[in-house]
C-alpha cells in the first residue's frame, strides 16, 4: 500500500484491514466486501464497487443458495454481532420473506 494511499485511509478513519480490501478491488476492479460505513464511502469515492454483509445474504437468499428460514436466521446472527438499523432489518427481513 502506497503512503499516500494509507495517509488517505487515515484520514477518512478507515483501518488497515478494510484500506487493504479496498486497495484490492481498486486494482483488481472488482467489488468490495466491506460493512464499514467510512470504508464503504472512501471505496465508493475510488468508484469502488461495494457489497456489505447483508448485501451478500439477500443475494445468496435471491440465488437460492439459502431458503428464507435460513436467510432469516442469518439476518439474526449478523443482527447479533453488528449493528444494523431496525428499518434496514425490517427492509432486509422482508426482502428475504417475498423473494
Amino acid at each position: 500500500m502506497s503512503a499516500e494511499f494509507a495517509r488517505v485511509c487515515e484520514q477518512a478513519g478507515v483501518q488497515k484491514g478494510e484500506a487493504e480490501v479496498i486497495r484490492h478491488a481498486y486494482e483488481r476492479k472488482t467489488q468490495a466486501l466491506l460493512d464499514d460505513r467510512q470504508a464503504r464511502l472512501l471505496a465508493r469515492s475510488l468508484r469502488v464497487p461495494v457489497k456489505g454483509s447483508l448485501g451478500i445474504l439477500v443475494e445468496g437468499a435471491r440465488r437460492g443458495l439459502l431458503d428464507r428460514v435460513e436467510a432469516a436466521k442469518k439476518l439474526d446472527q449478523l443482527a447479533d454481532v453488528m449493528y444494523v438499523n431496525s428499518d434496514i432489518y425490517r427492509l432486509i427481513r422482508k426482502t428475504i420473506e417475498e423473494d
